[in-house]
């Protein structure tokens, strides 16, 4: 018999989860970093945990503005993107230089100059820097080069290509390549004025380099790229163009047979001769990538030998080659079962035939790549095989590719995520509308200059479109509205020369799509101007908008947008 009360103590809760768990449980549920946008809304916990996740980071000219809080905000930022075109990137650096991250990977692409103050302050402290992307920023000199190598020692991969007005010469490459001895990745193309002397250097200091890219460098000859092949012990790919002409040279042909790491070649715009192909295959390199875009001079026999000598092929770029057809696809996919990308644009004589036996062959594929090709022709004669793993598909500019066939297309390829149907001028809103309900996981679709697209008329949601690209279609309002309420996490929406949409449909997709980031209504000539304001303030997540082609903020107007978190370009 009982005499006392029972006092009955209620279990202790769990104890909270430690931020690793947190962390590797997030990071399992996400597939990009912007989806940690949603995940931190939901409490401060998530809020902190997602923050400290990150660790790539693109500074756009918006969050300019709270740079010094940036680094306290993101503490394990390891690679960082800079706004392009800025006026002046050097106090940008120079702040950056003053927090406590750890970069590893630094991006300064598409600036009016070379922030040479900014880089000396950062190499003082980003000891542990490994990338550097310099493409495209204007008038770089030697003198920049030597600040790189001076505060950078340890830089493994460095991109200095396409500077516009830029004077680097062999002086600047020696001297770079003479401090970065454990350089691993170099692209140098654009630079006119570097020679073979530029080779040399590299090849004798950089004993650890695997890639070099020197696409228009003008005064490269093929002697000076057969003497790097053959001395750069660990030389993995090299990429150049305008090779060839008007004839291989004999120590280019040469060449490969001592280059026994060499696995991806990149010969672009170039001549290749069947002897060339020849001697590559017959050299006993494990080739993995292979790519002679719009080069002549072969012919489908030397190319048939070259890839039953290499079955290896995972990466495959033919775009231009006209001899292939469809019977000779028949014949190379017999060596193609490793393949997972496959580029042949512009090979006008293949058609569905030749698509079909691509799917049906290559089951590894995974991006296929078919612009202005005779796509849609033989339709009838032709069966899909079953294609899961193709996700990435460019079919753009495929003037006899009609509805039908993409339908069955999209249904053997369910998969999809990236499709790009751009001029496919037999095509309708129903034909895309049909296959898209077959492709439950795209989530970049473009229909850029379709003018038979006037409507999107869908059963089903797509859950998973992100992007869409709709320049110069026939889109009108009703069409935008079903648009924005089938796709709930669309993120960017071109709209282009779109000339029959309105301010009525451009306010329905702000108010439909919760999350929007950028929409481009430049030449949509009857959306006014006044719903520019509205936009910024009814949807917060926009980041960047394109107004109609005409609208020109004032700086004041400008400055008011940014500082709610939105850029506003010209029209």
């Amino acid at each position: 018999m009982i005499t006392k009360t029972e006092v009955v103590t209620p279990p202790i809760p769990c104890p909270d989860l430690p931020p690793e768990c947190w962390e590797t449980i997030l990071s399992t549920l996400t597939d990009h970093q912007h989806h940690f946008e949603h995940l931190s809304l939901i409490s401060h916990r998530f809020l902190s945990l997602t923050n400290h996740l990150r660790h790539t980071f693109t500074i756009t000219p918006q969050s300019l503005l709270s740079l010094p809080k940036f680094p306290l905000r993101f503490p394990n930022i390891k690679a960082l993107t800079l706004p392009p075109s800025c006026q002046n990137l050097n106090p940008v650096l120079i702040q950056i230089s003053k927090s406590n991250l750890k970069l590893t990977h630094l991006n300064i692409s598409k600036q009016f100059a070379f922030p040479l103050m900014g880089i000396r302050e950062l190499g003082k402290k980003m000891i542990k820097l490994k990338t550097l992307c310099c493409l495209k920023v204007n008038c770089l000199q030697d003198c920049d080069l030597v600040a790189i190598g001076l505060g950078f020692p340890g830089l493994e991969e460095i991109d200095l290509s396409y500077s516009n007005g830029g004077l680097v010469t062999d002086s600047g490459v020696v001297d770079l390549v003479s401090k970065v001895v454990h350089l691993r990745k170099i692209n140098l193309s654009g630079n006119h004025f570097i020679s073979d002397k530029s080779l040399v250097a590299l090849a004798t200091s950089c004993f650890y380099l695997e890639e070099v890219l020197i696409f228009d460098c003008d005064f490269i000859t093929e002697d000076g790229i057969a003497w790097f092949i053959r001395n750069c012990r660990n030389l993995n790919y090299i990429g150049a163009n305008n090779v060839g002409f008007p004839s291989v040279n004999r120590s280019l042909i040469d060449s490969f047979v001592n280059a026994r790491r060499l696995s991806e070649i990149h010969l672009s715009d170039s001549y290749i001769s069947n002897e060339l192909l020849a001697f590559i295959g017959e050299a006993g390199l494990t080739l993995k990538k292979l790519s002679l875009s719009n080069s002549c001079g072969f012919t489908f026999e030397g190319l048939f030998f070259l890839l039953s000598k290499n079955q290896s092929v995972v990466y495959l770029d033919l775009e231009g080659a006209n001899f292939l057809s469809d019977d000779s696809i028949v014949k190379l996919c017999k060596y193609l079962h490793s393949l997972r990308y496959i580029n042949l644009n512009s090979c006008s004589k293949l058609t569905t035939s030749g698509f079909s036996t691509i799917l049906a062959e290559c089951s590894s594929l995974h991006e296929i790549h078919m612009e202005k090709t005779n796509l849609g022709v033989d339709f009838c004669d032709s069966e899909f095989s079953p294609s899961r793993q193709v996700k990435h598909l460019n079919l753009a500019n495929n003037n006899n590719l009609s509805d039908e066939p993409l339908k069955k297309i999209a249904i053997s390829c369910p998969n999809i995520e990236i499709l790009d149907l751009s001029l496919c001028v037999s095509l309708t809103g129903e034909g895309i509308v049909d296959a898209l309900q077959n492709l439950p996981k795209v989530r970049h679709l473009s229909v850029n200059w379709i003018r038979t697209i006037d409507s999107f008329k869908m059963e089903l949601d797509l859950p998973n479109m992100e992007i869409v690209q709709a320049k110069g279609t026939w889109l009108v309002d009703d069409a935008l509205l079903e648009l924005s309420k089938r796709c709930p996490r669309l993120l960017h929406l071109d709209l282009q020369a779109c000339s029959r949409v309105t301010a009525d449909g451009v306010r329905g997709v702000v108010e439909n799509c919760k999350i929007l980031r950028e929409i481009n209504l430049k030449a949509c000539d009857i959306v006014i101007d006044d719903i520019i304001a509205w936009m910024v303030f009814a949807r917060p997540s926009l980041r960047k908008i394109i107004p109609s082609s005409g609208f020109i903020p004032n700086n004041n107007k400008r400055d008011f947008f940014l500082r709610h978190g939105c850029l506003i370009c010209d029209g």
